[in-house]
Order: structure tokens, then C-alpha cells, then sequence
């Protein structure tokens, strides 16, 4: 028996990239493996262009959509969602998943800073991708998982955490169950193989 996946149109996490550098594009083609919608910002263009994808939407700014669309004409149809400067890319983003109803996105990001805007947005599933680590938000405070001896973990903000087969440093120091506890959310941010 066979064991394949079938995923309804849209079912699939949305793919955002704000910086096509955040993971290795080995990394990223496993995000794309499901065929996912692709945003991509307008700085992000020329890298995600050199992938050979097809592209379903271009975050831009206002004025810069009718220069995109004659670069992008192989990519049609595409959307271009256009915003005001002083506005958030990744908040455009998101009111664009919201507003498809989207329930999970993974993106790639420029900055740890980052993590706090898009910890806002609780309606979706996210995974964030940003220097070689997948960042899951921890809502809760508590962190359980399984790792292998020597796997280090990162975490953001910092905040006091009380530690379970973890050195100061966040290495695991036996294969088994690693623990973080926070009494307020942090990020955990964890090395990509």
C-alpha cells in the first residue's frame, strides 16, 4: 500500500519570501515540494526569478507595479498587492493570507526582529525561516522535544527559562527529551540539517 498525500487546493502552506537568502534554496525547494502559493516581495524578485518558479503574488510598493509587470510578463497571471511605504510588508502580507484564508504560511524573513510582527498575527499556522533555523512561536511558554545529543536550540526575545536536558548554551546534552519553560511566549529557533 502506497502511502501518499493528497492536498486540497490552498490546504497547503503559503510560501512568503521577504529574503530568498533566509535558508539554503536546497531547504526551499523541500517548501515548494507541495506546489504552495508563492509571494514574494519586490526585493525578492531577481533571486526567485533565477529559481525558475512561477511566482502567484509580488508584494510592491505603490508606483512600482506596471515596471514589476512587464519584468514578471512570463509569470502571469500573477497579482501584484501594492502598499504605502510606511506600511509593513509582513503585515500586507498576512492581511493577503487572511483575506484568502489561508490557515498555515511559511516564511522567510531578513531580520530576528521580525518574529515580533508577525507574532501578532495568531490566525494562522506559521513557521518562520531566518539564518539557517525554522522558528516556531511558543505561545504557551513550554517547549518539548525530542533532539539528538549536541543539537543547539535558539531562543527569542531572551527570557528566563528553566531548562530540561539543556546546557546554558541551549545544546542538548543527551539524546532525549529537551524542555524550555518561560512564563511569557518566546521563539525557538532550531539549526536546519
Amino acid at each position: 500500500m502506497s502511502s501518499h498525500h493528497f492536498v486540497k487546493e490552498d490546504q497547503e502552506p503559503a510560501l512568503l519570501i521577504v529574503n530568498p537568502t533566509a535558508i539554503s534554496f536546497e531547504k526551499i525547494q523541500e517548501l515548494l515540494e507541495w506546489s504552495p502559493t508563492v509571494i514574494v516581495s519586490a526585493e525578492a524578485i531577481i533571486t526567485v526569478q533565477g529559481w525558475g518558479i512561477k511566482m502567484d503574488a509580488v508584494l510592491c510598493l505603490e508606483g512600482q507595479q506596471e515596471e514589476l509587470a512587464v519584468n514578471l510578463a512570463d509569470q502571469v497571471p500573477i497579482r501584484f498587492i501594492t502598499f504605502a511605504e510606511e506600511m509593513n510588508i509582513l503585515s500586507v502580507g498576512y492581511d493577503l493570507l487572511r483575506n484568502s484564508n489561508y490557515k498555515a504560511v511559511n516564511v522567510l524573513v531578513e531580520r530576528l526582529a521580525d518574529l515580533e510582527v508577525i507574532q501578532r498575527f495568531s490566525f494562522i499556522d506559521v513557521e518562520v525561516f531566518f539564518d539557517q533555523k525554522r522558528w516556531v512561536y511558543i505561545e504557551s511558554g513550554r517547549f518539548e522535544k525530542w533532539l539528538s545529543q549536541g543539537n543547539q536550540l535558539s531562543i527569542y526575545p531572551i527570557v528566563q527559562t528553566t531548562l530540561l536536558n539543556l546546557d546554558q548554551h541551549l545544546t542538548s546534552i543527551q539524546d532525549g527529551k529537551v524542555k524550555l519553560e518561560s512564563a511569557s511566549p518566546f521563539w525557538v529557533g532550531e539549526e536546519l540539517a
